[in-house]
């Protein structure tokens, strides 16, 4: 059960900070995890075990945290980019 505790320590912040519910479905030939972030799909993970589904869904959950926050950080500093440009276009029609 490490996996699980593993799995929830890593969900757990990241659920409050982006807004993720969790689906977990079972019955006796596969395990089915479903996390979305509003009503967008992010991971689907399904697996015959049970802890080997939990694995696989924060191995997954990791590289897509991973490439949502390199995106997040590449709009920053875009953003960041044309506030200066407007600064540095403002000044010149100042003179």
């Amino acid at each position: 059960m490490d996996t699980l505790k593993d799995f929830y320590d890593f969900y757990r912040p990241l659920q409050r900070k982006y807004d993720l519910r969790m689906f977990y479905k079972t019955n006796s030939k596969e395990t089915k995890i479903t996390i979305r972030q509003r009503d967008k799909e992010i991971v689907k993970v399904t697996e015959e075990n049970t802890e080997a589904c939990f694995s696989r869904t924060k191995r997954e959950l990791e590289e897509r945290m991973k490439k949502y926050e390199q995106q997040t950080e590449t709009k920053e500093k875009a953003q960041r980019a044309g506030f200066y440009m407007d600064k540095i276009r403002e000044s010149y029609a100042e003179k």
